[in-house]
């Protein structure tokens, strides 16, 4: 069961528009983790949460829950006010070490390492322009039928017609964790991530 979080507190209710959502999950998350539900938090990282992304490793572990990152995109909205801006670069740089510090510490921390030293490079505009997932690793189907290669680009074809392609689509808009995962290598690192120690 993946559940969103970007904040510890106040500022949950207030990016949901929910009063006391945050002080509701904090009584949840533990009865579902102790009772056997695999729990993940979906983090997005943007410019206002930044110093609550450790934090929340910490409290999923303490709620007996995972925690998966993902990077904010305008892609979905136009929306760039949560872009993390040029000034922070050092800042994300300092918290994905971190965070990849803590992976196995804490052992709750999906997101593999390929993906996390990535964000930086996502944020600073120097990742590949080219997109090795959309189109080829996943698509998307939705409810009329039609296929997209990523839910944020347009129809190529109904279900009916499409042919799948390897051709990589030239975007660089996103650096979401289903691209990012999809493009990790199994190296020795991510099978360790995967299956613990080999």
């Amino acid at each position: 069961i993946a559940i969103s979080l970007n904040y510890l507190g106040p500022e949950h209710d207030a990016e949901r528009g929910i009063d006391g959502l945050y002080e509701h999950l904090t009584r949840l998350i533990p009865q579902m983790t102790a009772r056997g539900m695999n729990i993940v938090l979906n983090t997005v990282i943007m410019q206002e949460n930044l110093d609550h992304l450790i934090p929340i490793a910490h409290q999923a572990r303490h709620w007996g829950a995972k925690v998966s990152y993902s990077c904010y995109s305008d892609f979905k909205n136009g929306n760039q006010a949560h872009m993390i801006r040029l000034d922070q670069a050092e800042q994300v740089a300092r918290v994905v070490e971190e965070l990849i510090r803590l992976k196995r510490p804490l052992g709750n921390i999906v997101s593999s390492g390929y993906y996390l030293r990535r964000v930086p490079e996502y944020f600073r505009g120097t990742l590949p322009q080219t997109c090795q997932a959309a189109g080829k690793w996943l698509i998307q189907l939705t409810p009329d039928g039609d296929i997209k290669p990523c839910p944020e680009l347009p129809v190529t074809a109904h279900y009916t017609e499409y042919q799948s392609t390897a051709k990589p689509i030239a975007c660089d808009r996103c650096w979401y964790s289903c691209r990012g995962e999809t493009q990790s290598a199994l190296s020795i690192e991510r099978a360790t991530e995967i299956f613990g120690r080999v």
